[in-house]
């Protein structure tokens, strides 16, 4: 059993779990803690039963309730030196901080994890391509542009989690001050429909089974324009497709 669970995703917080029969691991967490733990009771899971936090980037979304959560319970965490920089850590944590860099694999019990790197406007981004139980899940949640190193580490997923940020259109008519537009658009920015429906068609295989569209702008996307895009890259195929939410918890997926 591998079961995917999208708690919230976007700039409100994003926090990520996948578990087994055996291990669960959670990607980001950038939600306060008792909001973290309200989430994993209506998706019936135990916060004592995740063995370690995976970070994909420092940016506040993605790690502000990291500390609190540490307290709470001092898992294991899985971090690029750089981004650990930027995570308050409790006293003495240094023992379980755990260092990982791109394009080297490593192990969290059933899971082997490949981080690889995106483009986005932080220190450093990851992506991550992860083994489990003859499953593969490829994860990129917060990227301005993708390359032929991204499609290869996404293709023959079994589960593809891709955002979907922004509608270009709503994008440009925004109340949104003219900087951060256009850092949104750039290459280090994140995904519009149109890139993020691209991409999805060029990672596509025969192994696919179930896809997430991740980390919509309640601002400038819908969830409407985003699933009229991700359907076009279909082609009248049938996946399991969910859009996910801010601070609410999507469909879990489990093969």
């Amino acid at each position: 059993m591998v079961k995917i669970n999208v708690l919230s995703s976007g700039s409100s917080g994003n926090a990520v779990v996948f578990e087994t029969d055996k291990n669960s691991i959670l990607i980001d967490d950038g939600v306060p803690f008792k909001k973290l733990c309200e989430l994993l009771e209506k998706e019936k899971l135990s916060l004592n039963k995740i063995d370690a936090l995976l970070v994909s980037h420092e940016h506040s979304d993605h790690i502000s309730g990291i500390n609190v959560l540490l307290k709470k319970k001092p898992i294991p965490v899985f971090v690029a030196d750089c981004v650990a920089q930027f995570i308050r850590f409790p006293d003495d944590f240094e023992s379980k901080i755990n260092l990982i860099e791109p394009e080297k694999d490593f192990f969290i019990g059933d899971f082997k994890i490949k981080p690889f790197l995106l483009p986005h406007d932080a220190i450093l981004t990851f992506g991550f391509a992860i083994f489990v139980n003859g499953i593969k899940i490829g994860y990129t949640a917060d990227l301005g542009t993708f390359n032929e190193h991204i499609i290869k580490n996404l293709k023959d997923s079994n589960c593809l989690m891709i955002e979907f940020n922004h509608d270009l259109d709503l994008l440009h008519n925004s109340s949104y001050p003219e900087y951060l537009k256009i850092r949104i658009a750039s290459k280090i920015g994140h995904l519009s429909n149109e890139q993020a429906a691209k991409l999805l068609s060029k990672t596509i295989t025969d192994e696919t089974r179930a896809i997430y569209l991740m980390h919509l702008s309640k601002e400038t996307n819908t969830k409407e324009y985003a699933k009229i895009a991700a359907y076009n890259a279909l082609k009248e195929r049938e996946f399991f497709v969910e859009i996910t939410n801010h601070l609410e918890p999507s469909r879990p997926f489990i093969f």
